[in-house]
Protein backbone atom coordinates (compact mmCIF):
# COMPACT_ATOMS: atom_id res chain seq x y z
CA UNK A 1 0.00 0.00 0.00
CA UNK A 2 2.60 2.69 0.47
CA UNK A 3 3.88 1.77 -2.45
CA UNK A 4 0.94 2.76 -4.26
CA UNK A 5 1.01 5.69 -2.09
CA UNK A 6 4.69 6.64 -3.19
CA UNK A 7 3.44 6.79 -6.98
CA UNK A 8 0.22 8.11 -6.60
CA UNK A 9 2.30 11.50 -4.45
CA UNK A 10 5.17 11.11 -7.07
CA UNK A 11 2.97 11.30 -10.24
CA UNK A 12 0.75 14.44 -8.32
CA UNK A 13 3.92 15.57 -7.88
CA UNK A 14 5.64 14.99 -11.45
CA UNK A 15 1.74 16.71 -13.18
CA UNK A 16 2.41 19.86 -10.81
CA UNK A 17 5.91 20.39 -11.67
CA UNK A 18 5.12 19.74 -15.48
CA UNK A 19 1.73 22.25 -15.29
CA UNK A 20 3.96 24.58 -13.53
CA UNK A 21 6.41 24.72 -15.94
CA UNK A 22 4.37 25.08 -18.80
CA UNK A 23 2.20 27.85 -17.46
CA UNK A 24 5.65 29.71 -16.54
CA UNK A 25 6.77 29.20 -19.99
CA UNK A 26 3.67 30.28 -21.75
CA UNK A 27 3.84 33.57 -19.21
CA UNK A 28 7.39 34.44 -20.65
CA UNK A 29 6.33 34.04 -24.01
CA UNK A 30 3.32 36.41 -23.31
CA UNK A 31 4.12 40.05 -23.93
CA UNK A 32 4.32 42.28 -20.75
CA UNK A 33 1.68 44.84 -20.53
CA UNK A 34 2.76 48.09 -20.75
CA UNK A 35 -0.66 50.02 -19.70
CA UNK A 36 -3.17 48.73 -17.12
CA UNK A 37 -6.38 49.78 -18.16
CA UNK A 38 -8.59 51.33 -16.01
CA UNK A 39 -11.17 49.16 -13.63
CA UNK A 40 -14.50 50.96 -15.59
CA UNK A 41 -15.12 51.09 -19.27
CA UNK A 42 -13.34 53.56 -21.26
CA UNK A 43 -15.24 55.32 -24.54
CA UNK A 44 -12.87 53.17 -26.84
CA UNK A 45 -13.95 50.24 -25.59
CA UNK A 46 -17.79 50.93 -26.20
CA UNK A 47 -16.61 51.69 -29.70
CA UNK A 48 -15.01 48.44 -30.54
CA UNK A 49 -18.03 46.82 -28.94
CA UNK A 50 -20.43 49.00 -31.79
CA UNK A 51 -18.33 48.33 -34.46
CA UNK A 52 -18.28 44.90 -33.84
CA UNK A 53 -22.31 44.39 -33.40
CA UNK A 54 -22.95 46.57 -36.68
CA UNK A 55 -20.00 44.76 -38.86
CA UNK A 56 -20.28 40.90 -38.88
CA UNK A 57 -17.55 41.23 -41.89
CA UNK A 58 -15.49 41.82 -38.89
CA UNK A 59 -12.87 39.40 -36.93
CA UNK A 60 -12.12 41.72 -34.81
CA UNK A 61 -11.37 45.68 -34.04
CA UNK A 62 -8.66 47.09 -31.93
CA UNK A 63 -8.00 50.80 -31.08
CA UNK A 64 -4.31 51.35 -29.86
CA UNK A 65 -2.96 54.70 -29.11
CA UNK A 66 -0.72 56.62 -25.93
CA UNK A 67 -2.46 56.64 -22.73
CA UNK A 68 -3.08 59.52 -21.15
CA UNK A 69 -0.09 60.99 -18.97
CA UNK A 70 2.21 58.80 -20.75
CA UNK A 71 5.01 59.29 -23.83
CA UNK A 72 6.06 57.04 -25.90
CA UNK A 73 3.96 54.32 -24.78
CA UNK A 74 2.38 52.68 -27.68
CA UNK A 75 -0.68 49.68 -26.53
CA UNK A 76 -3.37 48.67 -27.07
CA UNK A 77 -6.08 50.42 -25.36
CA UNK A 78 -9.65 48.74 -26.29
CA UNK A 79 -10.92 46.08 -28.57
CA UNK A 80 -12.20 42.62 -29.37
CA UNK A 81 -9.35 40.41 -27.01
CA UNK A 82 -9.82 42.10 -23.87
CA UNK A 83 -6.64 39.99 -22.65
CA UNK A 84 -4.52 41.78 -25.22
CA UNK A 85 -5.43 45.38 -23.51
CA UNK A 86 -2.27 46.77 -22.77
CA UNK A 87 0.24 45.05 -24.54
CA UNK A 88 2.42 47.21 -26.07
CA UNK A 89 2.11 47.96 -29.76
CA UNK A 90 3.98 46.26 -32.41
CA UNK A 91 6.73 48.55 -34.84
CA UNK A 92 4.33 48.61 -37.37
CA UNK A 93 1.49 49.64 -35.66
CA UNK A 94 4.23 52.47 -33.95
CA UNK A 95 4.61 53.20 -37.48
CA UNK A 96 0.86 54.04 -38.36
CA UNK A 97 0.48 56.41 -35.31
CA UNK A 98 4.05 57.84 -35.78
CA UNK A 99 3.74 58.79 -39.95
CA UNK A 100 0.09 58.60 -40.23
CA UNK A 101 0.42 55.70 -43.39
CA UNK A 102 -1.78 53.10 -43.67
CA UNK A 103 -0.89 49.44 -44.17
CA UNK A 104 -2.99 47.25 -45.77
CA UNK A 105 -2.18 43.34 -44.87
CA UNK A 106 -3.65 40.18 -46.44
CA UNK A 107 -3.10 37.34 -43.74
CA UNK A 108 -2.82 34.01 -44.85
CA UNK A 109 -0.50 31.10 -44.37
CA UNK A 110 0.89 32.21 -41.21
CA UNK A 111 2.31 29.85 -38.89
CA UNK A 112 1.08 31.81 -36.03
CA UNK A 113 -2.05 33.45 -37.08
CA UNK A 114 -3.65 30.87 -39.44
CA UNK A 115 -7.00 32.83 -39.81
CA UNK A 116 -7.44 33.79 -43.72
CA UNK A 117 -7.95 37.36 -42.85
CA UNK A 118 -7.06 41.11 -44.52
CA UNK A 119 -6.31 43.32 -42.21
CA UNK A 120 -6.32 47.20 -42.67
CA UNK A 121 -4.22 49.39 -39.81
CA UNK A 122 -5.19 52.93 -40.26
CA UNK A 123 -4.75 56.55 -38.39
CA UNK A 124 -7.30 56.85 -35.86
CA UNK A 125 -8.48 60.24 -36.30
CA UNK A 126 -10.38 62.83 -34.25
CA UNK A 127 -13.26 65.44 -35.34
CA UNK A 128 -10.37 67.57 -36.20
CA UNK A 129 -8.78 65.53 -38.06
CA UNK A 130 -5.98 64.86 -35.96
CA UNK A 131 -3.95 61.38 -35.93
CA UNK A 132 -4.79 60.67 -32.30
CA UNK A 133 -3.55 56.78 -32.54
CA UNK A 134 -4.53 53.49 -34.90
CA UNK A 135 -7.13 51.86 -35.78
CA UNK A 136 -6.90 47.94 -36.65
CA UNK A 137 -9.83 45.91 -38.18
CA UNK A 138 -9.23 42.49 -39.35
CA UNK A 139 -11.88 41.39 -42.19
CA UNK A 140 -12.90 37.85 -42.89
CA UNK A 141 -11.41 36.89 -45.95
CA UNK A 142 -12.47 33.36 -46.93
CA UNK A 143 -11.22 31.95 -50.11
CA UNK A 144 -11.72 33.30 -53.19
CA UNK A 145 -13.57 35.90 -52.20
CA UNK A 146 -13.50 38.04 -55.19
CA UNK A 147 -12.49 41.23 -53.21
CA UNK A 148 -9.16 42.48 -53.46
CA UNK A 149 -7.59 45.45 -52.00
CA UNK A 150 -9.61 48.64 -52.87
CA UNK A 151 -12.48 46.20 -51.46
CA UNK A 152 -10.91 46.03 -48.21
CA UNK A 153 -9.50 49.65 -48.54
CA UNK A 154 -12.93 51.15 -49.23
CA UNK A 155 -14.37 49.59 -46.43
CA UNK A 156 -11.87 50.34 -44.15
CA UNK A 157 -11.72 53.83 -44.83
CA UNK A 158 -15.40 54.34 -44.36
CA UNK A 159 -16.13 53.16 -41.36
CA UNK A 160 -12.63 55.17 -40.03
CA UNK A 161 -14.36 58.58 -41.00
CA UNK A 162 -17.72 57.61 -39.85
CA UNK A 163 -16.07 57.17 -37.07
CA UNK A 164 -14.21 59.69 -36.75
CA UNK A 165 -16.64 62.21 -35.51
CA UNK A 166 -17.73 60.09 -32.82
CA UNK A 167 -14.18 60.90 -31.21
CA UNK A 168 -13.91 64.50 -30.36
CA UNK A 169 -10.52 64.13 -29.22
CA UNK A 170 -7.93 61.82 -27.81
CA UNK A 171 -8.96 62.32 -24.12
CA UNK A 172 -12.46 61.25 -25.21
CA UNK A 173 -11.30 57.99 -26.01
CA UNK A 174 -10.70 57.37 -22.41
CA UNK A 175 -13.51 58.61 -20.48
CA UNK A 176 -15.58 56.85 -18.14
CA UNK A 177 -18.59 54.41 -19.97
CA UNK A 178 -21.62 53.51 -17.79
Amino acid sequence: MKTITKIAVATLFASSTALFCSSAALAADAPKKNWTPPSHKIYAQTLSDQIMAAHPELISVTFHAVPPGMEKVYTMIAGSYPERIGNPDDPDDVMVIETGITILDPRWHRTKDPIRKYVPMMPLRDAAGENIGLLVLAYRNPQNPGFGDMHFLQQAAKLRDELQWKIPNHAALFQKVN
